[in-house]
């Protein structure tokens, strides 16, 4: 399995603007902007996804539309709790029951939570510092049927929109 962990783009800060509830920050424009210069790199280096799961958070919900208009992806965009910031590595691995071995996943969610879930699949625990920026996108790879994976990279989201051109 192939998990694509994209954390959302650069979002309102906290008490900048006037939302209920933590789960409604937008993207800025100028979060949405870079957000799909990445996706245009991303696309360009060739990543392929058969599934977009976000956090049904706001601003994880737009980056992953943003990526879905970009990849002009035809399936239908999945939100999932276990991918909001808060969300335990017991709640990331139920959701991945429901995909088969061989799945290519992106997966748009938060930190710490994000973090957590690449340190638990590579190191086996959690707690190591995984710092994943606004933007950015870290490749796991998981062996078939393993709940351990290995790390293959992690890109800032300038990388990203170095490669769109």
């Amino acid at each position: 399995m192939e998990l694509y962990f994209l954390r959302h783009a650069l979002a309102a800060e906290p008490g900048t603007v006037e939302v209920a509830h933590d789960s409604e920050r937008p993207l800025l424009p100028e979060g949405a902007e870079k957000m799909r210069r990445a996706a245009a790199g991303m696309k360009r280096l060739g990543l392929e996804f058969d599934r977009i799961v976000s956090s049904p958070y706001l601003r994880a919900k737009q980056t992953a539309e943003i990526v879905a208009d970009v990849y002009k992806f035809r399936g239908k965009l999945r939100f999932a709790e276990a991918l909001t910031p808060q969300a335990s590595f017991k709640d990331l691995a139920r959701l991945l029951q429901d995909f088969d071995a061989s799945a290519k996943l992106l997966l748009v969610g938060h930190q710490p939570s994000m973090g957590d879930f690449v340190s638990e699949l590579a190191f086996g625990q959690g707690g190591a510092t995984i710092e994943i920026k606004k933007g950015s996108l870290c490749f796991v790879e998981l062996a078939s049927g393993s709940s351990r994976g290995v790390l293959k990279w992690l890109l800032t989201p300038k990388q990203m929109r170095e490669y769109a051109g």
